[in-house]
């Protein structure tokens, strides 16, 4: 004990030496069955009970009710026994049952008569099918993570290998996004929790809108649950929920090490790309990564702590991205030895304590510092390194409680708090690696960013970024439930709510402009508001929700109602202060202002109902046939508060249309002025600009209190053929509805001249190009700055309607060879042609904006049926402790849209007049139908071979991970400019590479 002592001591001071955090939730799982006589009749009054050593109390007993039927829930993934008794009867007990989390793994008892003395013990794993939830999941166990190949080792890196998840293909290494959607979903409902609680940034909604990066070195599962969900849940879509190791009874842990550099890499440049006129492709540059971590019994079934760290990083290449040679000059010029770098790193380190207070009360702790670098935030083939921003998550803490109260085998409490708090700045790029010939040099704060829309990278930003400034939030959220279980019933009620404030320095340096270019030339500038400070308030983003099973014979009904309640507002802002609090310089262009508070922006009270039932086809646990229906509402954030904030009502950007005569890069005109003047040759875009304008930007009263939402349908099929492989079919559906549109009251669609233009000559185009495509709007002159929008409900017109099916097979053969995969298929289809001949109108979904035809091809888009594969396989093989693992996935490419740079001389004779914005002006138009064109499929096959080797303090696996086995080099997005690089690939596939690392557990 005084050495587990001295242990713990050691490990909470070098915690809060590395600044560390805390947390505690769970993703539980359940046993449930139905004990039988041998007769097969049921039997009321058994004691069952479950044991395993992932239970800090050891063992959670029930009695089986009247039907036979027991239930016990609440309980930790790991290996259980599960043992009958009855007087009279001999004791009965299965052992070797994996449970992972989220699963109620079906167990059976049958009895015989004897006494209790005589103990019938049965090995063997349960049925692979949940014959109970009508969730759909998957469990990555870490014996998966730990052996298919892993780039940075982030739990949505492992979730993007399941069938029918898809995210961005192309992503900084170490920056793995978490907007993952499944079955049409959107990214900002999908979220990664800590034992349900949202790591998301509530400022921003869902998807890869978070600041704290999961260390798996505390990771002991990864459960996704992707459809189905019960009232339990507010949205549905990819939820990847982290279960976090606790420690145990005994002293154990692991210390992983990788890395990976350049030289461990191939080039995949082909003939044919470099026919494209690309350069260079992706790559890796260098991957590192060292986690330590360990835990055990500060007092034997009472306190259990757990230890992780972190240190670790990233950088790859972008293809035909380089670094400028001209950093500051107000050309591009690429230095072609020196291709860019996206870089990343994390240092971490967390304490988690599990307390068993006493036999029926357990309590929970955790708290992790990370320290997150997103080094080139915004880092993409369009942004060049110096224009990209220094991003380093600083402070980031996250911390929780939770409490367990199991009051009897048939009432559990629980309660949890969490707190996330933190900033991520956004500041200008420095260093040798933005191209500045030393580590001091940085963007000055008179730096202005450029755009420029032809050349051979359009659309590139160089320079500068196109602002600066700060995220502050502070996020708290709680929640408690009550779960009543018998054998053929349970039943939860529950309460979450989320409260945060955001506050969002802004900039875009000391001049508060961006210039536009088009092959080197001026022609147009933007004028900024700023600097700023809005602030956003999240008052109340709760849930309370009742959820009830019924299990009769073989039928499970599932119904839940869930009432949501979001209320945001915006807190009275004294610009002064504010400025003054975060150091920031006076704006340019208008006054310092102060601003009064808006309430209920917005404020949304929904019912949401969910219903499902699964029926146990042959009544032996190993067939399910189930159903689900339900409604979800959106995850908003703070994008309404922000819209309706008067900070931002006030119109914070104009554009002119600019004509720098003298080249010498400054606008020689009064960029103020509503008409034209000097080298400001068309009107300024906004007359609102810079006013105390409340009607320059607002929502209608419905905007703000009805909430987007959309409903899901699952059919599905699920079969064990043998003990530890099944197979699964189901046919998914998702539509969505309370879409807005945003309307220009300031003008109505006669204020709208319509024109055509000739699209250029290329084979490639529609009918090959050299046609007239109609259906472009210009504003009259006279109303060319006149805005004042208002957001309103599109009174159902608008229409997103997914549907797709999936087949899946999940495979645990004797012998410890894993297998899962799958094909899953399926398109959305959304329509947004009420705003057909109506350009003073904009659809929220997919909007066909004034860049569009207004034609159908390009307002219902209907794109076609593309599969994907994936596969994950994980082999022990018979030779010196060898193990081979893989995955393989082949999925379909982004599509590839096509814009077109088009002059005002261009359009003049169509329209009869210049553009309103003025003779020199020229505006981006879309020609190529959305959902039309696409890039070949992207095929990669990443393998891993794993050595194992016992020592005399556990076992030490050295592993070899190879990515892009076959050194494909499938383009993956695309320059979607129609001219001379149009389709070219502005990512691929990166080429093979290897990293080598080595675990010790212990």
């Amino acid at each position: 004990m005084r050495k587990r002592l001295i242990t713990f001591v050691v490990v909470t001071f070098t915690s809060l030496a590395w600044l560390p955090a805390v947390g505690f939730a769970q993703d539980t799982a359940g046993i449930a069955g139905v004990v039988r006589d041998t007769s097969g009749a049921v039997m009321p009054g058994v004691t069952v009970e479950a044991a395993s050593p992932a239970l800090i109390e050891g063992v959670r007993t029930t009695v089986s009710d009247g039907e036979g039927q027991y239930k016990i829930v609440d309980l930790r993934p790991g290996v259980y026994s599960v043992t009958f008794a009855l007087q009279g009867f001999s004791t009965f007990k299965r052992d070797g049952i994996e449970l992972p989390a989220g699963f109620t793994a079906t167990v059976n008892g049958e009895m015989r008569v004897g006494t209790l003395e005589e103990t019938i013990i049965v090995s063997g794993q349960a049925s692979t099918v949940d014959v109970q939830s009508t969730r759909s999941q998957q469990v990555l166990s870490k014996e998966i993570t730990n052996a298919i190949p892993s780039t940075f080792r982030l739990p949505t890196s492992y979730v993007a290998s399941l069938p029918g998840v898809s995210k961005p293909v192309i992503g900084n290494l170490g920056s793995d996004t978490g907007s993952l959607t499944i079955h049409g979903s959107t990214a900002n409902t999908s979220n990664v929790l800590i034992n349900g609680f949202k790591t998301t940034n509530p400022s921003s909604g869902g998807g890869g809108n978070f600041i704290y990066y999961v260390n798996m070195a505390y990771v002991q599962e990864v459960a996704v649950s992707l459809g189905g969900e019960s009232a339990e849940a507010a949205q549905s879509g990819v939820k990847t929920n982290i279960i976090p190791k606790t420690g145990g009874n005994k002293f154990s842990g692991d210390l992983y090490a990788g890395y990976g550099d350049k030289n461990t890499a191939s080039d995949n440049l082909t003939d044919e790309l470099r026919a494209t006129g690309l350069t260079a492709v992706n790559g890796l540059d260098k991957i590192y990564d060292f986690q330590p971590s360990w835990g055990g019994p500060l007092k034997k079934d009472k306190l259990w702590f757990y230890n992780s760290f972190r240190y670790g990083g990233a950088s790859d290449r972008i293809a035909n991205l380089y670094l400028n040679k001209t950093p500051t000059a107000w050309t591009y010029t690429p230095d072609l030895t020196r291709q860019a770098l996206g870089i990343v790193f994390d240092r971490a380190a967390g304490l988690r304590l599990t307390w068993q207070a006493t036999p029926k009360h357990k309590i929970g702790m955790f708290y992790d510092f990370l320290n997150h670098c997103a080094c080139t935030r915004n880092f993409n083939s369009i942004i060049s390194t110096e224009a990209t921003q220094y991003s380093e998550f600083y402070p980031n803490h996250w911390a929780d409680v939770f409490w367990t109260y199991t009051a009897t085998s048939k009432l559990v409490l629980e309660a949890g708090y969490n707190a996330h708090w933190g900033s991520f700045p956004t500041n200008r790029q420095f260093g040798t690696r933005a191209g500045f010939p030393d580590e001091q040099t940085s963007v000055a704060l008179d730096a202005i960013s450029v755009v420029e829309q032809a050349g051979d990278r359009p659309g590139l930003r160089y320079k500068a970024s196109g602002s600066y400034g700060q995220n502050y939030s502070a996020n708290y959220l709680w929640r408690a439930a009550a779960t009543y279980v018998t054998g053929t019933h349970f039943f939860k009620i529950g309460y979450d709510d989320l409260a945060a404030i955001n506050r969002v320095p802004v900039e875009s340096g000391s001049t508060s402009m961006n210039y536009r270019f088009r092959d080197g030339i001026p022609n147009q500038v933007t004028i900024f508001a700023y600097p700023q400070v809005p602030v956003g308030k999240v008052n109340h983003d709760m849930g309370v929700f009742a959820q009830d099973r019924w299990t009769i014979k073989r039928l499970t009904m599932n119904m839940g109602l869930r009432f949501d309640y979001y209320h945001a507002s915006v807190p009275a802002q004294d610009q002064r202060e504010l400025l003054d609090k975060f150091r920031l310089w006076d704006p340019i262009y208008v006054p310092v202002r102060s601003f009064p508070a808006v309430d209920n922006v917005p404020l949304y009270k929904d019912w949401d109902p969910r219903l499902g039932a699964s029926y146990d086809l042959f009544g032996d646990g190993k067939t399910a046939v189930k159903g689900s229906i339900g409604r979800f509402v959106d995850q908003p954030g703070l994008g309404i508060a922000t819209a309706n904030n008067p900070l931002t009502t006030t119109v914070n950007s104009a554009t002119r249309a600019w004509s720098d005569v003298n080249r010498n890069y400054v606008v020689d005109c009064d960029v103020l002025n509503p008409v034209a003047n000097g080298e400001c040759t068309g009107p300024i875009s906004n007359i609102n600009f810079g006013k105390n304008n409340p009607n320059a930007s607002r929502y209608s009263d419905d905007a703000r209190t009805v909430r987007n939402y959309n409903w899901e349908i699952e059919a599905t099929v699920q079969h064990e053929l043998t003990p530890g492989v099944s197979v699964s079919g189901g046919y998914y559906r998702r539509w969505f509805g309370n879409f807005r549109a945003t309307q220009n009251l300031a003008t109505a669609s006669t204020d709208y001249s319509p024109y055509c233009i000739t699209t250029p000559v290329d084979s490639r185009l529609p009918g090959g190009g050299g046609q007239q495509l109609c259906g472009f709007y210009d504003v009259n002159p006279n109303k060319a700055s006149s805005v004042e929008s208002l957001v309103i409900m599109d009174e159902g017109q608008q229409q997103q309607v997914y549907d797709g099916y999936g087949v899946n097979v999940n495979a645990r053969i004797r012998g410890g060879t894993t297998l899962r995969g799958g094909i899953d298929s399926g398109r959305t289809r959304t329509n947004n042609c009420f705003t057909k001949g109506h350009p003073e109108l904009t659809a929220s979904a997919n909007p066909l904006a004034a860049s569009s035809p207004h034609l159908d091809d390009f307002c219902d888009i209907r794109p076609p049926m593309q599969p994907q594969f994936k596969l994950i396989s994980v082999n022990p093989l018979p030779w010196w402790g060898l193990q081979a693992s893989a995955t393989y996935q082949n999925l379909p490419a982004d599509q590839i849209l096509g814009t077109y740079v088009v002059s005002s001389a261009q359009i003049a004779p169509s329209l009869g007049r210049p553009l309103s914005a003025g003779p020199t002006s020229n505006v981006t138009l879309n020609i190529v139908p959305p959902g039309t064109t696409y890039g070949p499929r992207i095929k990669q096959i990443d393998v891993s071979l794993s050595k194992h080797t016992k020592v005399k303090t556990g076992n030490v696996t050295a592993t070899i991970d190879i990515f892009n086995l076959l050194n494909s080099s499938d383009p993956a997005t695309f320059v979607d400019a129609v001219g001379p690089t149009w389709q070219q690939a502005t990512n691929v596939v990166r080429g093979r590479w290897i990293k080598f690392s080595a675990q010790l557990n212990f």
